[in-house]
């Protein structure tokens, strides 16, 4: 598989990891969004709005997060200058890793249809993955796909349209 440009790079990520810092609420659904919020209640023994990263620790153990996202968690909170968090800053982190981990999935979804690991997915490597997956009218639906995807008109998707497309689809439009 040829190397992709990391995606922080990559313009639509960037507006979503701004919009993620600016708003982290509207990233999470409701559960992940009480979740933390107790996790963090319980751990701020003192109750002064900070938790220790010792607490912090602990706050990720008692989470349900899936692997991926308690990495990019753990590599927010090494970032995280002085002795704690506050909540607002915990839940940026978790909004943070969401995304990240949101645009990995997306990343390697592309390059398992990029066959030819040119960068871009081309009208043949489409119509083969939907035929291997079972699509219907595949001279329809390639199009359709190509309308919708193909930002540029080029008749291929790159990488950066095809995750603009996806995290539109999986996140609220940045602001």
């Amino acid at each position: 598989m040829a190397a992709h440009a990391p995606l922080p790079s990559s313009p639509a990520l960037r507006e979503h990891l701004e919009a993620a810092r600016a708003d982290p609420r509207r990233y999470l659904d409701e559960d992940e969004l009480d979740d933390t919020v107790e996790a963090f209640e319980d751990s701020d023994a003192n109750g002064d709005g900070v938790v220790t990263r010792e607490e912090l620790a602990e706050v990720m153990d008692s989470v349900s997060l899936p692997d991926d996202e308690l990495a990019a968690l753990e590599r927010g909170l090494a970032q995280t200058p002085g002795p704690g968090v506050s909540l607002d800053e915990v839940l940026v982190m978790r909004a943070l890793a969401k995304l990240e981990t949101g645009a990995e999935i997306i990343r390697r979804s592309f390059a398992a249809v990029d066959t030819n690991d040119n960068g871009f997915i081309e009208v043949d490597e489409l119509a083969a993955f939907m035929k291997a997956s079972g699509a219907g009218d595949v001279e329809a639906e390639l199009e359709r796909m190509l309308a919708t995807l193909d930002l540029n008109d080029d008749g291929q998707i790159s990488l950066e349209e095809f995750l603009r497309y996806h995290l539109q689809t999986r996140f609220p439009e940045p602001l």
